[in-house]
C-alpha cells in the first residue's frame, strides 16, 4: 500500500510538512502527539521554524516500513489537513473582521458628518 506524498526508502517513510509559521508547525506537532500516543507508534521528527520533518520506521520489526508506519502517515496527513483548514478559517475570519472594521469606520464618519450638519442647521434656525 502506497502512501501519497511520502518518500519511501528501504527502511523508512519520510515527509516534510511546511507551515505558515512556527506556531502552526507546533500546533501540528501538538495535535499529532495526541494521536501518536493513542496508537503507541512514535515517529522520528524534528522542527525547524515552519518545517516539520518526519521519518517513520518500525524499529521492533528490524527497522523497516510496516503497516503501523503507513497508518501513522495517513493520520499525520489528516492532521495536517485539519490544521491547514483551521488556518484557512482563521484567515477568512481575520479578513471579514477587517472588512467589518472598515465598514464601521465609514459609517462612523458618515454619522459624524450628519451630526455636524444637523448642529449647523439647528444653530441657523431661528427660535420660534
Amino acid at each position: 500500500m502506497q502512501v501519497s506524498g511520502w518518500k519511501e526508502t528501504a527502511i523508512s517513510l519520510e515527509k516534510e510538512y511546511l507551515f505558515s509559521s512556527f506556531e502552526m508547525a507546533m500546533l501540528f506537532m501538538q495535535q499529532a502527539a495526541i494521536r501518536i500516543s493513542e496508537i503507541d507508534h512514535h515517529p522520528e521528527w524534528s522542527n525547524v521554524y515552519n518545517r516539520v520533518c518526519v521519518k517513520l520506521t518500525t524499529h521492533d520489526a528490524g527497522n523497516r516500513v510496516t503497516y503501523k508506519d503507513r497508518e501513522l502517515a495517513k493520520i499525520l496527513d489528516e492532521i495536517f489537513k485539519e490544521v491547514d483548514q483551521r488556518i484557512s478559517l482563521a484567515n477568512q475570519i481575520y479578513h471579514d473582521l477587517l472588512y467589518f472594521i472598515e465598514q464601521m469606520t465609514i459609517l462612523k464618519e458618515e454619522i459624524g458628518f450628519i451630526n455636524k450638519n444637523s448642529e449647523n442647521y439647528k444653530s441657523k434656525t431661528p427660535n420660534v
